[in-house]
């Protein structure tokens, strides 16, 4: 994804529309930097084009040191698309809501109490009809790595 402080805003939202547009493949992962809502009007030209792709399953951002889930409203059981906010691999932790914007259209996890700042690392499978997401924190030296919670998204 191109870089979301660039001055050619509109350009790098024609690649973005286009890329996604162009990609015929089962499952589609999009990682990017910044979450959308953290950049001023950012948020509805790129989020519109992942909802409206029917394979854009996943987004995957970091740039908050923290840990979030969101998915789209109305929710569906099991979620159909999910933004995850991953960004607790060693900086500095913020607590999620001090820089987490609402996305207009999307919910935070129904298990938010996971939502936070710990160190933690993303584990992501894939079946022929789900990817599962699994949140693993990270503790001090010599601690085991603890699963803290698993998303599934059901592919499209």
């Amino acid at each position: 994804m191109p870089d979301t402080n660039s001055l050619d805003y509109i350009g790098q939202k024609q690649w973005f529309t286009d890329t996604l547009a162009g990609i015929q493949h089962d499952l589609i992962l999009v990682f990017g930097h910044h979450p959308p809502g953290t950049i001023e009007g950012w948020d509805d030209d790129y989020m519109k084009a992942f909802k409206e792709h029917k394979k854009a399953t996943i987004w995957i951002v970091s740039h908050v040191h923290a840990f979030v889930y969101a998915f789209p409203d109305p929710p569906s059981s099991p979620a159909n698309r999910a933004l995850f906010i991953t960004g607790g691999g060693g900086a500095p932790l913020v607590d999620s809501d001090e820089q987490a914007v609402p996305v207009k259209g999307w919910k935070f996890g129904p298990d938010n109490d996971l939502s936070g700042k710990f160190f933690h690392f993303l584990d992501i499978r894939t079946t022929k009809d789900s990817v599962y997401v699994t949140v693993v924190g990270c503790s001090k030296k010599g601690e085991p790595m603890t699963p803290r919670a698993t998303y599934q998204v059901k592919l499209p």
